[in-house]
């Protein structure tokens, strides 16, 4: 089905599955859940990792308007 994404098209196909298969796509269920959670910490840090550049630019911009503001005078 279109739109459809890939966890939800697994949990379709397991509620239609023979009990042998029901385990293969529980794995592949869990696999594509763990990669979600890998993938929200990895953005956690990113998100951590930029505010910290941010800060550090900031500060550094003050800084130089800092000495231009000094050297003018």
């Amino acid at each position: 089905m279109p739109g459809m994404g890939k966890k939800q098209k697994l949990n379709n196909g397991l509620k239609a599955a023979k009990d042998d298969a029901k385990a293969d796509i529980q794995k592949d269920i869990d696999r594509l859940e763990a990669k979600r959670e890998q993938l929200a910490q990895d953005l956690e840090k990113f998100g951590e990792k930029a505010d910290k550049e941010w800060d550090q630019f900031k500060s550094n911009v003050r800084e130089i308007l800092k000495d231009i503001g000094s050297d003018n005078n």
